[in-house]
């Protein structure tokens, strides 16, 4: 599983998402709508647009990883489901800012998809911990909870 988190985050997308986060939280603290709104306009299309490049990057490789368990096999292929709809959601993010649509509805849309996804992984997590036998289950959630 090490080598799967490795490779998803060689070129630091943690980091990129970090930056995005930075930049919407920011932008929360600016004193009206408009500047939120100008804020999230300014910033978050380039950065969004890197996640989703990032991310589909971050697929590839992680599609490249050999595992050899099955608990293994299960968060590789959690991983790159996730980085697919991970994609998806930033790409949209950065497309809906561009259309001209009101920020707060764009904005909106997007944390409803990014909770779902956060919910996901929650799931999906749990799911490869059970995959693991039971011996190997202490482990491999130690391993995870770095993830």
């Amino acid at each position: 599983m090490k080598q799967v988190i490795d490779a998803a985050y060689r070129d630091h997308l943690d980091v990129t998402l970090a930056n995005l986060f930075i930049a919407v939280n920011r932008a929360q603290r600016t004193r009206t709508t408009r500047d939120w709104a100008l804020d999230i306009e300014q910033e978050v299309p380039g950065v969004a647009q890197r996640v989703d490049e990032l991310s589909n990057a971050a697929f590839t490789r992680v599609a490249a990883v050999k595992v050899a368990t099955p608990a293994g096999a299960r968060f590789r292929a959690m991983m790159l489901h996730g980085l697919q709809r991970q994609a998806a959601s930033y790409r949209g993010l950065a497309r809906d800012l561009a259309t001209g649509e009101a920020t707060t509805k764009v904005v909106r849309r997007w944390a409803g998809r990014f909770n779902a996804l956060q919910r996901w992984y929650a799931h999906e997590l749990a799911l490869v911990v059970v995959a693991a036998p039971i011996r190997d289950q202490a482990a491999v959630r130690a391993a995870l909870t770095n993830y």
